[in-house]
């Protein structure tokens, strides 16, 4: 996360509620960090049980209650597992998710 500054941020820790995803967040002043992880997708599921991990497609996240009213200028959207960053649109503090496997990661910048 190159240019977020942690001390600064003073992040504090929440969740929110989805029937998919556990989406851990990070709220800061002014950064938003939720790493959205598949429900599904666990050590066992994956190692023990040799079930591949499923293609999550067409999943939003309501970010309203994290972003507590701020608006952000830039969302960027991580997927840690091919290493790749893309743009992300937020619609009234919704965002669309891309399709993924496993787990992604927002930033939100206000």
């Amino acid at each position: 996360m190159r240019g977020l500054d942690p001390p600064a941020e003073a992040f504090q820790p929440a969740m929110l509620e989805h029937d998919r995803l556990r989406i851990y967040v990070l709220k800061g002043r002014r950064t938003l960090l939720a790493w959205c992880r598949d429900k599904h997708n666990t050590w066992e599921a994956e190692l023990k049980n040799g079930e591949k991990p499923e293609v999550l497609r067409g999943l939003s996240v309501d970010l309203r209650t994290a972003l507590g009213g701020r608006n952000p200028r830039r969302v960027r959207v991580y997927d840690p597992w091919p290493g790749d960053w893309s743009s992300g649109k937020m619609r009234k503090g919704t965002l669309q998710l891309p399709p993924f496997s496993r787990s992604i990661v927002v930033q939100a910048n206000y």
